[in-house]
């Protein structure tokens, strides 16, 4: 809550209230969570039978990217509803013929691409392993856009879409997911209602106030990769948080369509 105040002459200072809403407030106010995962399935990340890859099957302890996915998805599955989360791999051939795919369903359901709940994922994740050969390359368009479809339809702000990603690489179609991220943004008449929502101007592509792109109205986080929650690991879990979801030691990144007014 901002309080300021003016006076005209000897006349009494006259005082107005802004309020100034956090994430928490839309969640409170009926906005829905809308979140989505998507898994790195190349092949830098290492043979999955082997110990030295992300993708290890440790039947003792959870790889990588089972941690990852865990530290945040149990954050964020309970601000979401109904908790059936859509959850897509990329970089991987994909049976019976070999196709790679950076778009595909881990419970191999393309019409239906929902898993139960974090476990859910989790299930599907480890199937997944056990089907698909590990390829490349490390893109991420195809997901982002994936994700961006669904956003679309919505344009009342009443869905807030994220959109976490767990990658060990460099992303190999940089200048495609620039332009499905900046693509996915819709610009907000008001340059300070992206900092009042707590959203951060995305890496690499400017702040959008010099190019009237909009830039850093609509995503919390796309970087870079962090120092991942296990030291040495490689695996990029270092980016921002979900604003006002908790710790930023994991990878994440959103996508906000609109917002609408926050009611006193």
């Amino acid at each position: 809550m901002k309080v300021s105040s003016h006076s005209r002459g000897g006349d009494p200072p006259l005082f107005s209230v802004e309020s100034e809403c956090t994430f928490l407030d839309f969640i409170k106010g009926g906005t829905q969570i809308n979140f989505t995962v998507a898994i790195d399935f190349t092949a830098s990340n290492g043979n999955p039978s082997q110990s030295t890859s992300l993708h290890y099957m440790n039947p003792y302890q959870m790889n990588a990217y089972a941690m990852a996915l865990k530290a945040v998805g149990e954050i964020i599955q309970d601000y979401d509803s109904d908790k059936m989360f859509p959850a897509l791999g990329f970089g991987a051939k994909l049976p019976p013929d070999g196709q790679v795919s950076h778009e595909f369903p881990l419970n191999g359901n393309i019409e239906n691409p929902y898993c139960n709940g974090i476990d859910g994922i989790l299930e599907a994740y480890h199937e997944s392993l056990k089907t698909v050969q590990l390829y490349g390359p490390t893109n991420f368009a195809p997901v982002v856009n994936h994700v961006a479809r669904y956003a679309a339809a919505v344009q009342d702000g009443s869905q807030y879409f994220i959109l976490l990603i767990i990658t060990d690489g460099v992303i190999s179609d940089m200048a495609q997911t620039k332009e499905a991220i900046v693509n996915v943004v819709v610009p907000t008449p008001d340059p300070g209602s992206a900092h009042r929502a707590g959203l951060n101007v995305v890496p690499g592509l400017g702040t959008g106030a010099e190019e009237g792109s909009g830039l850093g109205a609509g995503l919390d986080s796309v970087s870079g990769l962090g120092t991942g929650a296990e030291e040495g690991s490689g695996l990029g879990a270092g980016l921002d948080s979900v604003p006002g979801l908790g710790t930023g030691a994991e990878e994440a990144s959103a996508m906000e369509r609109d917002w609408t007014p926050c009611l006193d």
